[in-house]
């Protein structure tokens, strides 16, 4: 589990990298303009709306990697407490014993060693 933190953590630092690396080519391309010819008409295309298009597309991308890896994670830890739920129940649990209670007995019998 640690390692799949580590993964998703260096790759979310890789996008805001490489986001923030776009934002500066933006800066520099924010102030170029073209003219071009469309349906006849001189129209002015200015760069920044390239930019913030970039920008818009890293940020759904880096929010899609958040989105996907929460739900991982809180996949992998309710199936994990289901299964040791399961175990303390078959395992430890003594007749007439809540599944609260065998937890409670077992946590103080930990402390206490």
């Amino acid at each position: 589990m640690k390692h799949s933190i580590i993964t998703i953590a260096a790759l979310c630092l890789c996008l805001t990298a490489s986001g923030q690396q776009q934002n500066n080519v933006n800066m520099e391309k924010e102030e170029m303009k073209d003219t071009v010819v469309v349906d006849g008409k001189l129209v002015e295309v200015s760069y920044r709306i390239i930019g913030d298009a970039a920008k818009d597309g890293f940020s759904k991308i880096e929010n899609g990697v958040v989105k996907g890896y929460k739900s991982m994670e809180s996949g992998i830890v309710s199936g994990f407490n289901s299964v040791n739920d399961w175990f303390i129940s078959k395992l430890f649990q003594r007749k007439d014993e809540s599944l609260e209670d065998c937890k409670k007995r077992l946590q103080a019998g930990a402390t206490r060693e």
